[in-house]
């Protein structure tokens, strides 16, 4: 009878370390293929950012073109869209729409539309995404054009509000 256990025992042993060497064997390619996913996920991240870069640099050659053209006068604007353009006028660096809004008192949908405006009718506007947040900013060359031109005509009622803080 002891055999039997004995037997038994060392059967049941067996099985129970070919168990183990099989989730062994699952849990080593498991690891690899973490590793694998970690290691794709990473060159994703970078080509992410690599299109980012190259986005920049297009909307930069693109600015850059379009404000090389003859530059017409651009006016006719919203209330709104003057006080977006004037706030990117003042600040010589990027500004988020939640900067934006608490500046303007503009919704997010609001300061995008006034924005996609501006950028249409022909006021260059450098966009960039960093992460979640959209930045905005005047293209140093259009700022430069408007201090000489004044390309962009602004009622002189919303300057003087803007100048008061709005």
């Amino acid at each position: 009878m002891f055999l039997r256990f004995n037997n038994r025992d060392s059967k049941i042993k067996r099985a129970f370390e070919r168990v183990k060497e099989e989730l062994d064997d699952h849990l080593t390619s498991i690891n690899q293929n973490t590793q694998e996913i970690q290691s794709l996920y990473d060159y994703i991240y970078e080509l992410e950012e690599k299109i980012e870069k190259l986005k920049e640099k297009i909307e930069q050659v693109q600015l850059s073109l379009s404000t090389n053209r003859a530059v017409s006068e651009i006016s006719d604007l919203s209330i709104r869209e003057q006080e977006v353009f004037l706030l990117l006028y003042t600040t010589n660096d990027f500004l988020s729409l939640e900067e934006i809004s608490q500046k303007t008192g503009l919704r997010d949908e609001t300061i995008l539309e006034c924005v996609d405006s501006l950028i249409k009718r022909g006021v260059a506007i450098v966009k960039k995404q960093i992460k979640d947040k959209q930045l905005f900013m005047l293209d140093e060359a259009f700022r430069e054009l408007q201090a000489k031109s004044s390309v962009v005509k602004v009622n002189e009622e919303i300057s003087k509000q803007f100048s008061r803080g709005f």
